[in-house]
């Protein structure tokens, strides 16, 4: 069963900024999901996890231009039940940059693009430092359910 809930941003600096996240029972299924959000533009072949932003839409209504898309949304996050903290984080990652670019400085960039190789060695190293982290206070038996 696919789980979803939303979660919003509680810093005083972007309130309410929100996404949505999406608990796929499989890969196959984040990917086609993945496939019909992005309308066939990304290859979600490997895909094992990700984080789609929403595209702003606008509509000429009344003789001006409106925001159909809620400003404080910013997309959905896809994962699969089997995806522990280090694939969440990476995902987070690429989710807070996009806050922090809609909300704060739409130029923000780590490097000559908005979502370049940059972007990904940096939620890959956060994905990395935190899954290791968590695992080791797992084990001492300061984190867990």
């Amino acid at each position: 069963m696919t789980v979803q809930f939303a979660v919003r941003t509680q810093l005083p600096i972007v309130p309410n900024a929100w996404l949505r996240v999406t608990v796929h029972d499989t890969v196959a299924h984040l990917r086609l999901c993945a496939d019909r959000v992005s309308r066939g533009s990304i290859d979600h072949t490997h895909t094992a996890a990700v984080f789609q932003p929403v595209a702003r839409r606008e509509r000429f209504v009344g003789g001006r231009w409106v925001a159909v898309t809620p400003p404080s949304y910013v997309g959905v996050l896809r994962i699969t039940r089997e995806h522990g903290g280090a694939t969440l984080a990476h995902e987070v990652t690429h989710a807070a940059l996009e806050v922090y670019r809609r909300h704060i400085d739409p130029t923000a960039a780590l490097g000559e693009e908005v979502t370049d190789e940059a972007e990904e060695v940096v939620a890959y190293l956060v994905g990395d430092l935190f899954g290791g982290i968590a695992s080791r206070l797992l084990d001492l038996g300061i984190w867990g359910r």
